[in-house]
């Protein structure tokens, strides 16, 4: 359980071993507090989070352990920010007279 030390809570922890893989996410899980980071998790991480040029080199800059806290944040706010985004749709889907399908889908479409 130690990625509950870093922030991380179970579905979120879920989502980044599928991401990173079992190993990956132990590195990245363990890099918060010890610094070091082992294969290509680094570059993983830097090329996961969808930066510009400008970024990518600030990020690039930062210790392995600075890296990991804001690779986990970057996540955090993704993966709890679609969270509601699903709790959202469940609350619209109780009223199924007024959920439109279409519009539903195209949503989901348009959205990406």
């Amino acid at each position: 359980k130690e990625y509950k030390k870093s922030g991380v809570d179970k579905g979120l922890a879920e989502y980044l071993v599928h991401q990173q893989g079992r190993m990956g996410f132990i590195d990245l899980i363990t890099s918060v507090r010890s610094n070091e980071l082992g294969g290509k998790v680094r570059s993983n991480m830097l090329n996961n989070m969808g930066l510009t040029d400008t970024e990518y080199a600030k990020k690039a800059a930062l210790s392995n352990s600075e890296l990991s806290k804001e690779y986990i944040s970057f996540w955090k706010k993704r993966y709890n920010d679609n969270k509601k985004k699903a709790k959202n749709w469940l609350d619209n889907m109780k009223n199924l007279e007024s959920f439109n399908q279409d519009e539903a889908v195209m949503g989901s479409v348009l959205s990406r």
